[in-house]
């Protein structure tokens, strides 16, 4: 431990300073977050956007995975969740400050992907957009990255005359958003703040009053939700500060001597003695000021040299070698070969602000991923979903005066 200590002590990796941990803050302060965030909404600065380029093959789902069912009794689909909160949202504003109904408008934006793109607009057409104003739904896809072939990185071929590609992670948001226009968009409507949330995150809130205001009160650029690591295994990166930098770290690239580090008596910022100093779990659930986006991070992205791409080794798709160009035989087959996928993380511009702020929620209210298929014991799976979905609805019943006889 001591030894660890020490380390920790010599690395320019610090764990993140000043964590708002709405646990900790009082009522007075919440209701000041919530009512900034409201009047943020009610005056049309604040669009939500979810990331939705992933299709639901591990869910055993074929098609875009906001058109999953988690299989709740109503049956509704991650993007009706999504879509019906937006709806309520503007319902509590419009009566919180005693105006007509449809005077507030959430513009929700939805990323997709080339692998999803008209399969997810057409899913929100047939399903009459879930009640939303189709005119404040708003869809763009994000990009692709050539796939190179190790050791030397040539480009991998998916056909004699095409270049191998895959998208271009969660990252390539913003260029997306520029290249698309919904950047410009955004600004010509008045939108000042994005909050941006992962698809298969089923308890969301798309553009968050609370969340919204905290960091509007923060005069932060950016802003990242987390909950606190159940243990040091929890496969989720953590926020901290490197170089005197907010940062996301990978929990692949923590070094395992800070992975144990445990709050000590007196030096919790929280009061939370024995929980891990390195724990402030990312959930993928972000807050921006648009004038981050389009002076900081796009910039960035397009000199190049400021924010990496990062590498996965996957097996890919390709044409075998040069024969099969050469027509020795022909039609060329496509067969997995080991490849190099570049991707963009989404937090990698963090390190940019100047000033991004680390909102602490509780993971029973915040964060139940679907990323796995239903299974005996299986995390973050449509099972685990519906349980915290239920066991949330049954808080609020409660909370409400309701009297649950039977937990079952």
């Amino acid at each position: 431990h001591e030894s660890s200590l020490k380390m920790f002590k010599n690395s320019k990796l610090q764990p993140p300073s000043g964590v708002l941990a709405l646990s900790k803050v009082s009522d007075f302060d919440k209701n000041g977050y919530y009512l900034t965030g409201l009047e943020a909404i009610r005056d049309g600065k604040v669009a939500a956007l979810v990331l939705a380029g992933g299709q639901g093959t591990r869910l055993g789902y074929n098609g875009p995975k906001g058109a999953f069912s988690l299989g709740m009794p109503s049956n509704k689909s991650l993007f009706q969740y999504f879509s019906e909160k937006i709806l309520r949202l503007q319902v509590i504003a419009e009566k919180h400050f005693h105006l007509k109904s449809g005077a507030v408008a959430i513009p929700f934006f939805v990323m997709t992907s080339p692998l999803n793109d008209q399969s997810t607009k057409e899913f929100f057409r047939k399903n009459d957009f879930f009640g939303l104003c189709s005119a404040n739904v708003h869809f763009f896809s994000q990009g692709v990255l050539p796939c190179l072939k190790p050791p030397e990185g040539k480009f991998m071929l998916s056909s004699p005359y095409q270049i191998c590609c895959s998208p271009d992670g969660n990252g390539g948001l913003y260029k997306a958003l520029k290249t698309s226009g919904s950047l410009s968009k955004m600004k010509d409507i008045g939108v000042s703040y994005l909050h941006v949330f992962s698809v298969d995150n089923c308890l969301a809130i798309p553009a968050d009053p609370m969340y919204i205001g905290a960091c509007i009160g923060e005069n932060s650029e950016c802003g990242c939700q987390c909950v606190w690591k159940k243990d040091s295994k929890e496969k989720v990166g953590i926020a901290a500060i490197k170089n005197n930098k907010p940062c996301i770290v990978e929990y692949t690239e923590l070094p395992e001597s800070f992975r144990e580090l445990r709050e000590s008596s007196g030096t919790s910022p929280v009061g939370v003695e024995g929980r891990l100093v390195y724990g402030a779990g990312n959930i993928c659930n972000h807050f921006y000021t648009i004038d981050f986006i389009k002076n900081k991070a796009v910039p960035a992205l397009e000199v190049g040299t400021e924010v990496p791409y990062h590498i996965a080794r996957k097996k890919i798709l390709c044409i075998e070698d040069e024969d099969e160009i050469n027509n020795k035989h022909w039609p060329p087959q496509l067969t997995p070969h080991d490849g190099i996928k570049l991707e963009s993380f989404i937090f990698d511009v963090f390190p940019l602000a100047d000033k991004m702020t680390i909102l602490e929620v509780e993971r029973s209210e915040a964060f139940s991923p679907v990323k796995n298929a239903s299974g005996p014991s299986t995390k973050d799976s449509p099972e685990t979903a519906k349980r915290d979905l239920s066991n949330l609805a049954m808080k609020w019943a409660a909370d409400a005066g309701a009297v649950i006889d039977d937990l079952n």
